[in-house]
């Protein structure tokens, strides 16, 4: 199964990367992390889910019911800007969890699309 990275995934990924280069200064190890963050994503997280797409958990967003649950809504305004695209065919949410990072995606019959990224410290995914 084809596997798409969206553009959400591109500004998160760059956002991740623009984090590491600020840190640098503070964490010399921040760059080899950022490359390690690429490697682990193009050679061993996407080959997997275009084998076993429905490896990752199912990922329920629910409409927020207090205030603490705020972050919902802007996990709700990205994925209304890249699943409208994909409510043609059945469509499941899935987050896929790495070692420090957890990976939304999409998966219907024809693709797994990569919607958005986020470091385990962050609370939810943002919309950009």
């Amino acid at each position: 199964m084809e596997v798409r990275i969206t553009q959400p995934l591109r500004e998160a990924f760059e956002a991740q990367a623009r984090h590491f280069v600020d840190v640098q200064p503070i964490y010399p190890d921040a760059g080899i992390r950022l490359e390690q963050l690429m490697l682990r994503l193009f050679d061993h997280i996407i080959p997997m889910l275009e084998s076993q797409p429905d490896l990752g958990r199912p990922m329920t967003l629910a409409p927020p019911t207090s205030s603490l649950e705020a972050e919902t809504d802007e996990e709700f305004a990205l994925l209304a800007g890249v699943l409208p695209g994909l409510a043609q065919a059945p469509t499941t949410l899935r987050e896929y969890v790495d070692k420090q990072f957890n990976i939304l995606y999409a998966v219907t019959p024809d693709a797994v699309y990569l919607i958005d990224l986020k470091h385990h410290k962050q609370r939810a995914y943002r919309s950009r």
